[in-house]
């Protein structure tokens, strides 16, 4: 069975596209792992990164010199050659494992799992995926099960924030094989059509066969079961916290599904112009 590992990055092209996974060396990890590699990534490499806090605490923003540099993990994860990964790169930074997921490079995805250690597990997510959903550099995708995606659900009210959504997952490179509904709740109530039709647009021409319905009442809460009807592996949801303003507050939809959602959960967050 083919492999692919670090030493494949440099005969991978300029313009691939960058999957940052947090790993944390947990059982939860080798499930996100073999979530990731049962997608195809054609084209793209993954940056697996591993953060060690220093057992002094530091301030929570980290310096350049403690950002993640390359290393040797004793049990490296390794790509099959399926997956389509051009390379595996591993790097280790010795800060909170926030401070090097919010402060990588040239991110196209970020990929985590939802649960981690301590009192936030009884919220049904970790503390570094709910920092991360405060505003992460790139999309945010908690990994939930572990087969290739087939069926994705896509929230739409016609706003920015749902547009940039679709238009993330259309960025993936697996959603062409996928079957998207996308989804309009309460569409009486002043969604703008036109914003609707520019994200299953995005959708369609990446190659995905779409379809839209539209359902009644609290929108978290029809989604979720729309969710479980059909079998959804991902959901895919705007937000309006941009990336960077820690205090920002998670649109609540998007708060909802993140932590109480079956299936794996994809949230995109606004571009910030610099």
């Amino acid at each position: 069975m083919g492999r692919v590992t670090t030493s494949s990055i440099k005969e991978m092209p300029m313009t691939a596209r960058t999957l940052v996974f947090g790993d944390d060396g947990s059982t939860e990890a080798d499930r996100v792992w073999r979530w990731i590699t049962s997608q195809k990534w054609d084209g793209w490499r993954a940056q697996v990164i591993n953060a060690d806090p220093p057992e002094i605490p530091t301030r929570l923003s980290a310096p350049d010199a403690d950002k993640p540099h390359p290393w040797d993990p004793p049990q490296p994860r390794i790509a099959v050659a399926s997956s389509g990964l051009s390379a595996v790169e591993h790097l280790r930074a010795e800060v909170d494992p926030r401070v090097a997921l919010t402060e990588v490079d040239a991110a196209s995805l970020i990929v985590v799992g939802p649960r981690g250690a301590g009192a936030m597990k009884a919220l049904g997510i970790g503390s570094t995926t709910e920092y991360l959903l405060a505003g992460a550099p790139a999309p945010l995708l908690i990994s939930r099960g572990e087969s290739r995606v087939g069926q994705v659900l896509v929230c739409a009210d016609g706003s920015e924030f749902s547009i940039h959504a679709a238009e993330a997952a259309a960025c993936l490179p697996w959603i062409s094989e996928t079957n998207v509904s996308v989804m309009t709740v309460n569409p009486t109530l002043g969604h703008d059509p036109e914003g609707v039709d520019r994200a299953a647009s995005a959708l369609e021409s990446a190659g995905a066969t779409v379809r839209r319905l539209s359902g009644e009442g609290k929108v978290s809460r029809a989604i979720e079961d729309e969710a479980e009807r059909t079998g959804t592996d991902l959901i895919v949801v705007g937000t309006r916290s941009i990336a960077g303003l820690r205090k920002a507050l998670l649109g609540s939809t998007a708060s909802w599904l993140a932590r109480h959602a079956e299936c794996s959960v994809l949230v995109a967050f606004p571009e910030v112009s610099s």
